[in-house]
This record gives C-alpha cells, structure tokens and sequence, in this order.
C-alpha cells in the first residue's frame, strides 16, 4: 500500500503544474498578428498646410519581442524589445494633388526599447491574467513607393513610445509557461521629410503617429 502511495504523490508531483514563480526572474519570446491603424500624415510644403493631407493604408503586418523580466509576487517589471512590420496597402492623398485613392507598395517598421509594469492575478497552478502598461522609445521607418506615380518615399524617426498590454498564462511545466497577449501600441508625433522627388512635387515636411494593435502568442521561461 506504502508503494502505491508514493507513486500516486510522485505522478500528481509531475502531472500538477507549477505555483507562480513570485521573487525569481524570467524570459519570454511573443508573436503574432499586428493591425495597423491608418497612417495620417499632416502634409506642409513651401506652397500649402494639410492637415491629413497624406493617409496610407497598411496590410496586416507582424509583431514580435523577446522580454526579460522580474515578479515581485503580484506586481511584475520587464524589460522588452520588439520589432513590428507591416506592408503598404493604398494611398489616398488630398484633393489638393489632384490624385485620389491609389494602389501603393512599400514598408512600415518599428523597433522600440520598453519598459513595462504589471498587475499580475491569478495564476497558483491555474490560469494567470495580467495587464499594465509600458513607456519607451522606438524608431520608425516607411518607405513607400507610389505606384501611380513612378516615384516614392523614405525616412525614419526616433521618438517616444508607450502601449498597454493584457493577457493570460497558463504554467505547463516548472519552468514553462504559455500564454496569449494583447498590445495597444503609439508613438509620439512622427516627423519625416521629403525631398522633393517623392512625386508630390515640392520637398516637405509630414507630421503622424503610429497606432496599432496586435494579438501574441507567449512562450515564457521561468528561472
């Protein structure tokens, strides 16, 4: 009877996944889908002032990051990097141009530095929910090429950042947890600049922000 004892507290010992890790650090790889709000770029040239003047439309592009991070019992402290990526869709410019909708390739990225604070609840075992926000920097780049056109579009901006986030974890092992997140994502106000051969005729500046929303898989490690 002592044998079997044993065995059935060693096998629940293996099958009952782990208690929060509180006090001990981890690290994490997410990705998944990102949706990326319209860019809305203030356009001004030596001739006019438009606020949207310039608007592009984005595909469904991805975001991925790698965190490193501490849990102090119910608050939690990352540090993460990321890299989001999404193509261009359509172009619609002023009625000023004399051009409306068009079709149009080119890129959209971002790489940032953050960091987050948490409220961690739940968890013990069993499913785990979180949500905090985070502040930083990122560095955005476009290039757009404007098919009608023939000619195209390229610069990049260093500016603050913040997101909020949300999400669930569920502990598969001692050291293994799964988990899903959602990230809000913005950036202050994008300055770029055009030189002229851009094929809206005149070099420019352009004011914007970047808005999206992405939806992650976790796989996070604990130490």
């Amino acid at each position: 009877m002592r044998k079997y004892l044993l065995a059935a507290v060693a096998a629940a010992a293996i099958s009952t996944p782990a208690v929060a890790r509180d006090n001990s650090w981890y690290a994490g790889l997410e990705g998944g889908i990102m949706w990326l709000e319209d860019l809305e770029l203030d356009y001004e040239d030596a001739l006019v002032d438009l606020d949207e003047g310039v608007q592009a439309d984005h595909k469904m592009g991805f975001d991925i990051d790698l965190i490193g991070a501490y849990d102090f019992g119910m608050f939690r402290l990352e540090a993460e990097t990321a890299y989001k990526h999404a193509g261009i869709d359509e172009v619609e410019l002023d009625p000023y141009f004399g051009v409306g909708d068009f079709d149009a390739d080119g890129d959209a990225s971002a790489i940032s530095a953050m960091v987050n604070a948490l409220v961690d609840v739940g968890g013990n075992g069993g499913i785990g929910f979180y949500a905090g926000a985070g502040v930083g920097v990122a560095r955005v780049k476009y290039e757009l090429d404007l098919d009608n056109l023939g000619t195209g579009f390229e610069d990049e901006d260093d500016v603050v950042a913040w997101q909020l986030l949300a999400g669930l974890y569920y502990p598969v092992s001692d050291s293994l947890d799964i988990g899903l997140k959602y990230r809000y994502f913005r950036t202050g106000k994008l300055d770029f600049e055009g030189d002229g051969d851009d094929g809206l005729g005149l070099p420019f500046d352009g004011e914007g922000r970047w808005r999206s929303h992405s939806l992650l898989a976790s796989l996070i490690l604990n130490f």
